[in-house]
């Protein structure tokens, strides 16, 4: 899970939300703010991206190769 703050990890240092403690990484991955590297280290099966802030993907070239799915989307209508 990726919030406004980086990869959602139980060592990046605040304070976690209950609700993102349970999706936090628990295995040493090193803390990472920039989406293209979080993909890259992680390689997740899917990206789903939503956001109501409107432009926080901005214009991304991310390796999509392994990847089994994807949707990105903005909730907020400014797409």
């Amino acid at each position: 899970m990726i919030d406004s703050k980086g990869l959602v990890t139980t060592t990046r240092g605040d304070k976690l939300p209950e609700h993102k403690t349970i999706m936090a990484r628990k295995d040493g991955t090193p803390d990472m703010k920039d989406l293209v590297d979080i993909v890259k280290h992680v390689k997740p099966h899917a990206v789903v991206g939503l956001t109501g802030g409107g432009e926080a993907w901005g214009q991304v070239c991310i390796p999509w190769s392994h990847l089994h799915a994807c949707c990105l989307t903005d909730l907020s209508g400014a797409c």
